[in-house]
């Protein structure tokens, strides 16, 4: 009787271990698929894009706003800018009116042309297309246009850093009517000067990216305009971008004005279309400060480039500051201008495309002094990172 007594307790303490465990193996089973589903979710918003309701949809820092208004409202400043925070707005700051005759003010939902901006973007459609494998940074220019001097010893890789030796003015030759991108590249080339001792030397001279623009229709065999709209544009959703001799209906697009004094806009801009499109692939592109963000930001974040790509084209090297559009000389961001026409535009940002100042005007102030006024807020506010102190 009392072996089966013994025999019938271990029996029992067997099933109750084995239960035990089976009970330990289901807790850690819904563990670990808890924090799968867990982390897959936060690595869906990690990498998830700023939309437009995602890019403002958050609570703005006071001590943003009031930078920004200490800083540009001294300019006499006309148009909008932005401060983005780890993808979001965290300051914005309108003023004055975007088009006085039609009585529209500034504002974030505004397009502003991006003059000299559009280079990186330019760029960004040459690294696309050499990763398709049309081209490549030691392509020539003489594989496309063998008719430009010296153009046997120019390579893509010195267009894009502007170390070329070619010139031409800033300027081409108004033609009163509207011009196709082969009509603005044989302009450009009619106007085209070569230094071979300059080779090498960098030289600020747009003209450089408006011959790669001829190469990408002549590889893609499309439009430059088409090629930008179905690259950049459409993919990320962007409704307040389009070329600025195109008609969008529905968007407020900012009128440009001749410098005047404040608040005054008796003096708008008015440039014709060939002036416009003779700035094929470096200044006909009209974008909201949402926009400029979301692609500038996608550009370096691997949704448009791959790490690698974005680093090929826009970081430094060889002593070389300037490279795809993009100065990066001793910052710690990565910087672009633009100026003509009535507007100004300037892009201070991250290298990983998270923190950015976005600023967009539409009167032509004194572009140094608004230059500084700029980097006044990317001192304090990228470099210094004072985004929670009062400003005085």
């Amino acid at each position: 009787m009392g072996g089966s007594k013994r025999w019938f307790i271990t029996l029992w303490s067997i099933i109750v271990v084995l239960l035990a465990i089976d009970g330990a193996l289901i807790i850690r089973h819904q563990l670990v698929h808890h924090d799968l589903r867990t982390s897959q979710r936060s690595k869906s918003k990690a990498g998830a894009q700023p939309t437009a309701s995602r890019l403002y949809g958050y609570t703005q820092s006071a001590a943003a706003n009031q930078l920004l208004v200490a800083k540009l409202k001294p300019m006499s400043f006309s148009g909008t800018a932005i401060i983005v925070q780890n993808g979001h707005v965290v300051g914005q700051y309108s003023h004055g009116m975007a088009d006085d005759g039609k009585g529209v003010k500034n504002s974030p939902n505004v397009s502003y042309e991006i003059d000299s901006v559009q280079k990186n973007l330019t760029a960004a459609l040459v690294m696309r297309t050499i990763r398709s494998g049309k081209l490549s940074f030691n392509s020539h220019l003489s594989d496309f246009y063998p008719q430009i001097p010296g153009s046997q010893d120019i390579t893509i890789r010195q267009m894009l850093d502007m170390t070329s030796g070619l010139s031409a003015p800033d300027a081409l030759p108004d033609q009163k009517k509207q011009l196709s991108d082969a009509a603005v590249i044989q302009l450009a080339i009619q106007s085209l000067h070569y230094n071979a001792a300059q080779r090498g030397k960098w030289a600020y001279q747009p003209v450089n990216f408006t011959l790669l623009a001829g190469m990408l229709t002549l590889v893609t065999h499309k439009s430059y305009a088409d090629l930008f709209m179905q690259t950049l544009a459409r993919p990320l959703g962007l409704k307040g971008t389009h070329m600025a001799y195109a008609n969008m209906t529905g968007q407020s697009s900012a009128q440009g004005y001749n410098p005047t004094t404040p608040e005054n806009y008796s003096q708008p801009f008015d440039a014709t279309k060939s002036q416009i499109q003779n700035e094929l692939g470096t200044g006909q592109v009209f974008m909201t400060p949402g926009d400029l963000y979301r692609v500038e930001s996608s550009l370096l974040n691997g949704k448009l480039l791959s790490a690698g790509e974005a680093q090929a084209l826009y970081g430094p090297r060889d002593n070389v500051n300037y490279s795809g559009g993009y100065y990066h000389d001793d910052t710690s961001y990565l910087y672009a201008n633009g100026s003509g026409y009535g507007y100004e535009a300037f892009v201070r940002i991250t290298p990983d495309g998270k923190d950015a100042v976005i600023v967009m005007c539409n009167t032509g102030a004194p572009y140094n002094q608004m230059k500084a006024a700029v980097d006044g807020v990317v001192q304090w506010w990228l470099v210094q990172k004072h985004d929670g102190d009062v400003i005085k």
